[in-house]
């Protein structure tokens, strides 16, 4: 990839999460990690933005369980579409395989 083939790009600084019932320091790593404190309060930290549903998913699973909150009904999550998302299937990265070609450049990975 060459300077002028990016459009765009985000960075940005993330900690990394320990487990804090963890002995030693070897399971830090990009993982989430949700905890209850001897008060009752759930906490969340680390993860991916990759992962973010799956993380609201489990702090949520985890005040359920606590009892400390009652659902009023089952999630609806795991149907909700985020924003981008109407259109998207399954199977799209191979509709865009075969609909978009990366023109051949001398001197880039892609081939043709």
């Amino acid at each position: 990839v060459r300077r002028g083939d990016v459009l765009s790009a985000w960075a940005g600084i993330r900690p990394l999460a320990s487990d804090p019932n963890a002995i030693d320091t070897a399971s830090i790593s990009r993982d989430h990690v949700i905890s209850t404190g001897s008060d009752g309060m759930i906490t969340i930290s680390g993860g991916k933005w990759t992962t973010y549903r799956k993380m609201a998913e489990e702090a949520v699973d985890a005040a359920l369980a606590s009892g400390a909150v009652v659902a009023q009904r089952p999630s609806g999550t795991e149907h909700l579409q985020v924003v981008g998302a109407p259109g998207w299937t399954r199977c799209m990265h191979a509709t865009i395989a075969q609909n978009y070609v990366v023109p051949h450049r001398p001197g880039a990975i892609d081939t043709q």
